[in-house]
């Protein structure tokens, strides 16, 4: 492989690594728009009912997620292998933590360990999903307990919109740098 070449596979390997962080910031921030740039417009996704269109599947990601008021998704592992086609196929490892509502006026806390099967392709230069396949290795449900015993005063809670103060501090950074202004 030549000098070149190496680069470009080390570059592809971040690109593929962010597509995948990019995927669990849309779901947690619950943002259908950038969850569409991560897969092929022609991609189909199979959770173990058989594949079906990603237009399909982010209306099934936004409907579950909107009667969750919490969750947190990272990738962790990531396995990349490039293809003869030119295309890749990576594995990722994955824990999910989100919070339901129970039922019962209270809430339960369910901790996944997942795994994502890609067929990556390039769309228009960038790298996508064309295929997924979602597996759950294992869940964990416990009842959601308050946090009196942990003192969170003067503490920032994360919300999965616009108000996340993380999403807020990028935002403003982002208007700092278009408009050419910065108070220090």
């Amino acid at each position: 492989m030549t000098a070149d070449a190496t680069l470009q596979r080390v570059a592809d390997l971040v690109l593929i690594r962010e597509l995948q962080s990019r995927y669990c910031r849309a779901v947690d921030r619950r943002d259908v728009a950038v969850l569409r740039e991560v897969f092929h417009p022609q991609a189909h996704v199979d959770k173990g009912d058989g594949p079906v269109p990603v237009d399909l599947y982010l209306v099934d990601v936004a409907r579950r997620h909107a009667g969750i008021p919490m969750s947190s998704h990272q990738i962790t592992n990531v396995v990349v292998d490039f293809l003869p086609s030119g295309d890749a196929f990576s594995e990722s490892y994955g824990l999910a933590w989100e919070r339901r509502h129970d039922g019962r006026g209270g809430f339960v806390d369910h901790s996944l360990r997942v795994r994502y099967g890609d067929l990556l392709t390039r769309h228009e230069g960038e790298w996508r999903v064309l295929e997924r396949c979602v597996v759950i290795d294992q869940v964990t449900s416990s009842p959601a307990t308050a946090t009196s015993d942990f003192d969170v005063r003067g503490r920032f809670f994360g919300t999965r919109d616009a108000e996340d103060p993380v999403v807020r501090m990028r935002h403003e950074e982002e208007e700092h740098a278009s408009s050419g202004t910065r108070a220090l």
